[in-house]
C-alpha cells in the first residue's frame, strides 16, 4: 500500500492513481492489472526470476541481510525500477523510483530507521488475501459466464436450424458459482428456453440488409420468480439475475440499452420470465456463426472503433465481449466496440470473403455476399 501511495508519477490508466490517493482500495484492480511500468516489470518475477531484467541489489541486500532484488524497467532506458522482496514465501514490492532517485535512496530503506516502514505490514497482507479473493469470484463468475454463452450460442443454432416453425428447445442453464450464492446454499438451477419462428430465406443479398424481420426469437427463464427461494435471498438472487440477463440477451438482442436493465418481457403462469425479440435474418445468421465457429479465423487489425456495418464473430470473441469486457474481434481481424447494431446496416465486405464466413453461409443457403 505504501509503495502504490508514493508511486504519484508513471501511471498509464490515471483513474487507478486517483483511487490510489483517495484510499479506495476495494475498486483498484488486482496488481497485475495495475498500469505503472514499475509494477508492469515485475509481473513474472516468480514464475521467470533468472529473467536478465532482475538482479540482486548488492548494497541494499547488504543493508536487509537477505536478498532484494532490483527490476529493470528495459524498454525506456534508464527507466523505472523496483526493489522486490521475499517474506512467508509471498513476492513483495518494496520500493520503486525513476532510475537515479531509485539506486540514491533503495538501501537506506532497509536501515533501522525505515527498515519497518518498507517491509510489508499486517495490512499489505489483508490487502493482498482480499484481492486475491477478488480475482478468484472475478475468474469463477466469468467461467459461468462463458458457459452460459455457449449454452445459449448452441440453443439458438438448434432451434433456427433445426426447428424454424417454433418448437422450444429447451437447456440446463450452468449452475452460478457459490460465491454468487447465500452461504448453506448449494445450487440454483434454471432451465433456458428458446424457441425461434422462422420465415424463408430470400437468399438475396438484399434480404439479408434490409432490416426486415425474418424471426421471432422467443426466450424463456423457467422458475424465474422461484430464484429467490432457491438462492436463499433477493440480494443474492438480484445478482445471479442481473448477470444471467446481461450475459444472455447482448447474445440474442443487438439493442444496447436492453443489456444493463431488464426489458420489456412477461412472466408465465408458471413463474417464467419471458422476452419476445424480433431478429432479422443476418443477425440470426451472426447468432448461428459464432455457434459454430470457435476460434479466431483471421489476423487482428486496425483499433476498435463502433461498427458500421455488419461483422461476423466467433464464439470466442464473443465470449471475450461480454465475459471480459473486451472489444469483439471479427472474422476479418477488425477491433470494434459492441454498441446497437441497427438491422440496415451493410455486410462486412471483408468478413464476407472469409473462407470460414463463405463456408457458411453457402451451408445456410445464402451463398458469398457479393459486391
Amino acid at each position: 500500500m505504501r509503495v502504490l501511495k508514493e508511486l504519484t508519477r508513471g501511471w498509464e490508466d490515471i483513474r487507478q492513481r486517483s483511487l490510489i490517493a483517495g484510499g479506495d482500495w476495494k475498486s483498484l484492480p488486482v496488481l497485475s492489472e495495475l498500469s505503472h511500468p514499475a509494477i508492469q516489470v515485475c509481473q513474472d518475477f516468480d514464475t521467470n526470476p533468472a529473467s536478465p531484467k532482475y538482479e540482486r541489489h548488492k548494497e541494499a541486500t547488504q543493508a536487509a541481510g537477505y536478498p532484494v532484488v532490483e527490476a529493470r524497467d528495459l524498454k525506456t532506458g534508464p527507466g523505472w525500477r523496483a526493489a522486490v522482496i521475499v517474506q512467508d514465501g509471498v513476492s513483495w514490492i518494496v520500493h520503486a523510483d525513476t532510475h537515479d532517485r531509485f539506486h540514491a535512496g533503495v538501501s537506506s530503506r532497509f536501515g533501522s530507521q525505515l527498515r519497518e516502514a518498507t517491509e510489508p505490514s499486517e495490512l499489505d497482507f489483508a490487502l493482498r488475501k482480499l484481492k486475491l479473493a477478488e480475482a478468484e469470484v472475478l475468474r469463477s463468475v466469468q467461467e459461468w459466464q462463458e458457459q452460459i454463452i455457449l449454452v445459449t450460442l448452441t440453443a439458438f443454432r438448434t432451434a433456427f436450424k433445426e426447428h424454424p416453425d417454433g418448437r422450444e428447445v429447451k437447456r440446463m442453464l450452468p449452475c452460478p458459482p457459490s460465491a454468487l450464492l447465500q452461504p448453506g446454499i448449494p445450487a440454483v438451477d434454471m432451465e433456458l428456453t428458446i424457441s425461434v419462428i422462422a420465415e424463408e430465406a430470400q437468399g438475396t443479398e438484399e434480404g439479408y440488409e434490409s432490416g426486415e424481420t425474418l424471426a421471432e426469437v422467443n426466450l424463456k427463464f423457467d422458475s424465474w420468480k422461484f430464484v429467490d427461494a432457491q438462492g436463499g435471498s433477493s440480494a443474492y438472487a438480484r445478482g445471479v439475475k442481473t448477470i444471467l440477463l446481461t450475459t444472455i440477451l447482448p447474445i440474442l438482442d443487438s439493442r444496447e440499452e436492453t443489456w444493463t436493465k431488464e426489458p420489456a418481457a412477461y412472466y408465465g403462469l408458471d413463474g417464467s420470465l419471458r422476452f419476445s425479440i424480433e431478429m432479422s435474418r443476418m443477425r440470426a445468421l451472426q447468432v448461428v456463426f459464432a455457434a459454430e465457429n470457435e476460434g479466431i479465423s483471421a489476423e487482428a487489425s486496425g483499433q476498435a472503433t463502433r461498427a458500421d456495418v455488419h461483422h461476423f464473430v466467433t464464439g470466442e470473441a464473443l465470449k471475450a465481449a461480454i465475459a471480459e469486457q473486451k472489444p469483439l474481434r471479427a472474422a476479418c481481424g477488425y477491433w470494434f466496440v459492441p454498441a446497437r447494431f441497427p438491422d440496415g446496416l451493410p455486410v462486412c465486405d471483408d468478413c464476407s470473403k472469409q473462407g470460414l464466413v463463405i463456408r457458411f453461409l453457402e451451408q445456410m443457403g445464402a451463398g458469398p455476399l457479393q459486391r
